[in-house]
């Protein structure tokens, strides 16, 4: 089997062990399933050898099922998310540092990883939030 989705298939389980995580699936899966699923967003990427940038979501629970743990992880995801997109970095570092802290969670654990980069090498105002990945 070969492909661009066999590819990106491929680059999502290296993905999913970067960001401690079981399940990803792309923008277009998760609008799929989004009546059947609850979904919360984990980044941008450009995976390696392609430019144009992926949504990646991590699978939750079945939809209606979230429990309320899940459900303020997702929403504090959400407002980390937002704020390292601003780059503002200090409200990002607090949110990501409060859901490891927290939740043990993997994709903050990720971000807090990247920021003290992105705070060196500041990707500028046009940024448009999407982590480029490097390896395969």
């Amino acid at each position: 089997v070969m492909g661009d989705t066999v590819n990106l298939a491929s680059r999502f389980e290296s993905a999913n062990t970067m960001y401690g995580t079981r399940i990803l699936i792309s923008e277009e899966t998760r609008r799929m399933v989004e009546r059947e699923m609850e979904t919360r967003e984990v980044d941008l990427i450009a995976v390696k050898g392609k430019s144009d940038p992926v949504g990646i979501y991590e699978l939750l629970a079945e939809h209606g099922k979230l429990k309320p743990e899940v459900e303020d992880r997702r929403a504090r995801s959400e407002q980390a998310l937002g704020a390292y997109r601003r780059q503002d970095w200090p409200v990002a570092e607090g949110l990501f540092r409060e859901m490891v802290e927290k939740y043990a969670d993997g994709p903050a654990k990720t971000f807090l990883e990247r920021i003290p980069f992105l705070k060196k090498n500041p990707p500028g105002a046009g940024w448009d939030g999407v982590w480029r990945m490097t390896e395969k």
